[in-house]
């Protein structure tokens, strides 16, 4: 349960200075950058851990998908927040675990009790309540923002929901290198492809970049510790909850003010923590 805590806040951090340096670079450029510093991090801990393993053949084409599917997602998540306010973005993405959720159950065996689901939509209002500049609940237009988003809700819930079979068949460490490295592929394609190979000059966005590159390794090792151990449609549940963690962050780190209400909805998340873990 623990790891499944330390993906959000990770995520968290990540999601804060990602979107500064989004703000300068193109979104491959921006992968591309922060791959190059998360990756050399990730292989360090990697072999500080653990041992290669070699996949068998069905495993290595699951990762394939799972990282080709999470390439898309990494990518339609940057440009929903380009296009669209992080406040009514961040909630449609974070219902992923809808999609992760039933896959596990349906075809991965996993079993899901009535405390999980009320707990999830406790987080679910939380995130909600957190995201939103005012206390309204109104239905948004299908913006370009809105289009990536739900875009990004689908290729996430099912890339974690594949997560769970290679998980179970390496390492979590294992699992999180040959992930990360497959995604990089997809990165390295996209950028030969679409920049021919001139990613966006860094000018400004260098020290963001850093820390979204060395804050990207602790989700990615984290979230495949947590599936191992409690699955991973309860670690996708605790997962969603980034946004509220985002707050809690700027609140302690940055000495932000925040609204009465947005104190209400971390209460409703620690509520629903302590519903899905009872």
């Amino acid at each position: 349960m623990l790891s499944a805590l330390l993906v959000p806040l990770g995520w968290s951090i990540n999601n804060s200075f990602a979107k500064k340096a989004l703000e300068e670079l193109k979104t491959i450029s921006f992968l591309f950058y922060r791959y190059l510093i998360a990756l050399p991090i990730l292989i360090l801990i990697f072999f500080a851990f653990d041992s290669l393993m070699i996949p068998e053949l069905n495993v290595l084409f699951l990762i394939v998908i799972s990282s080709f599917l999470a390439f898309v997602s990494k990518y339609t998540i940057c440009e929903a927040f380009k296009n669209e306010k992080i406040s009514v973005a961040a909630p449609i993405i974070d219902s992923y675990p809808v999609i992760t959720v039933s896959l596990a159950v349906i075809f991965l065996g996993e079993t899901i009790f009535l405390n999980h689901i009320l707990g999830f939509v406790l987080i679910l209002i939380s995130v909600y309540m957190i995201s939103q500049e005012k206390l309204e609940i109104k239905m948004p237009s299908f913006s370009k923002g809105i289009l990536f988003s739900i875009a990004a809700l689908f290729f996430q819930g099912i890339s974690y929901a594949i997560l769970k079979i290679v998980v179970e068949r390496l390492t979590p460490l294992n699992a999180s290198l040959y992930i990360e490295l497959s995604v990089f592929l997809f990165v390295l394609v996209s950028v030969l492809v679409f920049e021919k190979m001139k990613p966006s000059k860094i000018k400004k966005s260098g020290i963001p970049l850093i820390i979204a590159g060395f804050s990207m390794v602790i989700p990615s090792v984290f979230y495949m510790i947590a599936i191992k151990e409690i699955g991973v449609a309860l670690t996708s549940i605790i997962a969603s909850s980034t946004p509220v963690f985002n707050s809690i962050v700027a609140f302690v780190v940055l000495k932000e003010k925040l609204p009465n209400w947005k104190y209400l909805a971390i209460l409703l998340l620690v509520l629903g923590l302590v519903v899905l873990i009872v």
